[in-house]
């Protein structure tokens, strides 16, 4: 008795298992019975052998089409790993520059807060002047006051010494003209009418 041919399945599992064309040959002869003596066999094996060869076919296609998957996915892997490395570099440059720009804030920070502290002392500083200064103002105020005052009573005085002074000299003047003239009399009445006129004004 030949031993009986295996099943198709069996066959498709064992070829499914194989690594190489190596592998496949000798699953083929291994599960390959001894030629058959009768044509009825020998048809049935050439319709197996068919059957084997398009599933061998179809399974090269399938091992082509997974070696061709596989190169993709390399490629594609290779892709996504030079992109996260290229993504890792540009975090690291980021970051660094992050933290610069954090140092450089906190600096002007810094700055901000002592030139505030400086325009502060300053404005203290001017508002103190002018406190000062506005002192200063108020006693010149009070100070002018009585000068004020002293000068309105000089104005007023002044005045009285115009209204005094003016008909004195009218009056010298018109003494003048009678001395010139040759009337002593005439002159002593006109000095003696200038003194009561003083004496009463005083």
């Amino acid at each position: 008795m030949r031993p009986a041919l295996p099943t198709g399945f069996a066959l498709r599992r064992d070829l499914l298992r194989a690594w190489s064309f190596r592998d496949m040959l000798d699953v083929l002869r291994t599960n390959t019975a001894e030629p058959p003596s009768s044509t009825k066999e020998l048809a049935e094996l050439r319709v197996q052998n068919t059957k084997l060869t398009r599933d061998n076919e179809a399974l090269l296609r399938r091992v082509e089409s997974v070696l061709a998957d596989s190169t993709r996915f390399e490629h594609d892997l290779a892709t996504v790993v030079c992109e996260r490395d290229e993504w890792k570099r540009h975090a690291t440059k980021t970051s660094e520059l992050v933290a610069s720009f954090r140092n450089t804030v906190c600096v002007l920070e810094l700055r901000l807060r002592e030139s505030t502290r400086q325009a502060n002392r300053r404005v203290d500083s001017c508002q103190q002047l002018v406190g000062h200064l506005r002192r200063m103002v108020d006693q010149r105020d009070k100070d002018l006051k009585p000068m004020s005052e002293v000068l309105a009573e000089r104005d007023v005085a002044y005045s009285a010494l115009q209204g005094v002074a003016s008909p004195y000299f009218e009056q010298v003047q018109a003494a003048a003209a009678v001395i010139s003239s040759g009337g002593a009399d005439r002159a002593l009445w006109f000095a003696n009418q200038m003194i009561d006129n003083q004496c009463r004004l005083v």
